[in-house]
């Protein structure tokens, strides 16, 4: 895969796409097809918000999202 073509992933899709781009590479070596299965897997993971992202991560740090503390972090993330 052209490394113009990662730039170009990262730029519009952010760091978030480095698991699509993970995928993609994969696939471009070993002249692999993308299943409907794992594409769908894939656009799931790019609906998700940054607050859905922050939601996750906050719970996973014992931190309640409706806390005051959970509260201000989730304002940062919108």
């Amino acid at each position: 895969m052209p490394v113009s073509l990662i730039v170009q992933l990262l730029a519009t899709f952010g760091p978030s796409a480095v698991k699509l781009i993970d995928s993609l590479i994969a696939k471009w070596q070993t002249n692999g097809v993308v299943t409907v299965d794992e594409w769908n897997a894939l656009k799931v993971s790019f609906q998700q918000t940054a607050a859905d992202r922050m939601r996750v991560q906050l719970v996973a740090l014992g931190i309640d999202p409706a806390s005051p503390q959970g509260i201000a972090l989730l304002a940062l993330a919108q």
